[in-house]
């Protein structure tokens, strides 16, 4: 299956998805010939002003795909990259995966005509924009453990995307309660960072994985909206840490268990402390094998590979 799929998708320092994708055994490229910071904001600013011969920043390497599926992770993404994979290979199937909601990337209709198929993780916009569901999955190549005597109760580190004063009122509370906790919030964008104090550098997910083996559980704050399944939430089931999240659809999930998840609505902080000193339940390990990076991709492409 790996040597008929080519991944592409761009790369941040120590990026825990690209890193996955080809620690799974996947084929992966970056698009753009970026090596620094300034190469990647003039490229930002000369597609922002649409100045001509943008190729100029897209990988040599894009020319020489031998395999039969393309599929194109959003992240950073923009029409252009899109539409000069279609005319390179006009009989390959291409998928373009939206790892983040539309609101947060790429507008569909300036790449759905480069597109075989359009998917996304998130059930609102495969409703909304006629996408191919994808359901969340986890890469099982960073599985981690618990350590049994870890150092935070609750831990938080993710971007902004709009959640900053919430997550700061969470962690207000939660403080105020007298829980230890490690909270950690990135601008959008590097560049953003001196917008505002509050924004931490980049954490490397090395780091990332440190913190979650060291907390006692997770706290995922959805963007407004949100209700499908996130990366944090298959944390639980797959490394079993338990979850504080505010996701209204955590009640739908296959793996839902009130030792497992604790839905957080804002006023219910007095019952977090017996859901942390509860046992958990794990979950059986076969029951999780559909979940695996590599399977879900198996089975998105039944028929093709």
């Amino acid at each position: 299956m790996n040597d008929k799929i080519c991944f592409i998708r761009v790369k941040k320092i120590e990026d825990y998805v690209f890193n996955g994708i080809r620690n799974s055994g996947f084929k992966i490229m970056i698009p753009y010939t970026d090596v620094n910071l300034f190469r990647r904001i003039l490229r930002e600013i000369w597609f922002g002003l649409k100045l001509p011969f943008r190729k100029i920043f897209f990988n040599s390497e894009l020319k020489n795909i031998k395999e039969n599926i393309i599929i194109i992770k959003d992240p950073l993404m923009v029409s252009e990259v899109v539409e000069y994979i279609r005319k390179l290979y006009p009989e390959k199937f291409i998928i373009f995966n939206y790892d983040n909601r539309v609101s947060m990337s790429i507008d569909p209709e300036k790449i759905r005509k480069y597109c075989d198929e359009i998917w996304s993780y998130d059930n609102d916009d495969c409703k909304k924009y006629n996408f191919k569901f994808s359901d969340c999955s986890y890469f099982d190549v960073y599985k981690t453990e618990i350590n049994k005597n870890p150092e935070y109760d609750i831990f938080y580190i993710g971007k902004d995307k709009g959640r900053m004063k919430k997550v700061f009122e969470v962690e207000k509370r939660l403080n105020e309660k007298g829980f230890k906790t490690y909270f950690y919030i990135c601008a959008d964008r590097e560049f953003l960072r001196r917008t505002n104090k509050n924004y931490k550098r980049f954490l490397p997910y090395s780091k990332y994985l440190e913190i979650l083996r060291n907390s006692r559980a997770v706290l995922n704050i959805v963007q407004e909206g949100q209700t499908s399944i996130t990366q944090r939430e298959m944390e639980t089931v797959f490394d079993n840490i338990k979850c504080i999240t505010d996701n209204k659809g955590i009640f739908n999930f296959k793996f839902y268990d009130e030792s497992r998840y604790y839905y957080l609505d804002g006023k219910n902080y007095d019952g977090i402390k017996d859901f942390l000193n509860s046992p958990f339940k794990p979950v059986d390990p076969e029951e999780l094998e559909p979940y695996k990076f590599s399977n879900r991709i198996k089975s998105m492409l039944k028929g093709r590979i």
